[in-house]
């Protein structure tokens, strides 16, 4: 399951920031949408593959592993490279959207028509009337009212109101 968007939280990025260069910065974005783009947040712990990721080659890629591996933003394991703050927060989406489809399930058979009112007033089936009571529409027209010297003005202009 994977998510349109992720949070990123720019205070816990930066913290480190100062003392990242922009070339890391750049990897380390690139690796945290990759890694939130898969189902599990992992990818295979491969240079090549990373080198293709990040646009380089082969040893700098390793090298900029490395440097971020040592800042602790990512972490190896088992082959795979991932980050803390990424498992975390796919496990939170996953529980939020795993809680709301269960809700919209039981929302469904809870309903006896087999579908949820997608409706926001839930009255879709009365003839409502659109905009502003009637005292309000009456007191306050939507049309300005302009004086009688400004429309004669208006109109010797080829305008009319």
């Amino acid at each position: 399951m994977t998510f349109p968007w992720y949070a990123h939280y720019h205070a816990d990025f930066l913290k480190g920031a100062n003392f990242r260069s922009l070339e890391e910065d750049g990897a380390l974005i690139r690796l945290l949408d990759t890694l939130y783009a898969t189902d599990d947040g992992l990818i295979p712990d491969d240079d090549q593959a990373l080198a293709r990721l990040w646009g380089g080659n082969r040893r700098s890629a390793s090298r900029l592993k490395k440097r971020l591996l040592e800042s602790g933003k990512i972490h190896a394991q088992d082959g795979y490279l991932t980050s803390r703050r990424v498992q975390l927060e796919l496990n939170k989406m996953k529980t939020t959207s795993i809680s709301r489809r269960l809700a919209a399930q039981i929302r469904w058979n809870n309903k006896g028509t087999g579908h949820a009112n997608g409706y926001a007033n839930h009255n879709h089936n009365k003839k409502e009337r659109r905009g502003p009571p009637m005292e309000v529409a009456q007191r306050y027209p939507t049309s300005p009212t302009i004086s009688p010297e400004l429309e004669r003005i208006e109109q010797s202009r080829g305008r009319k109101w």
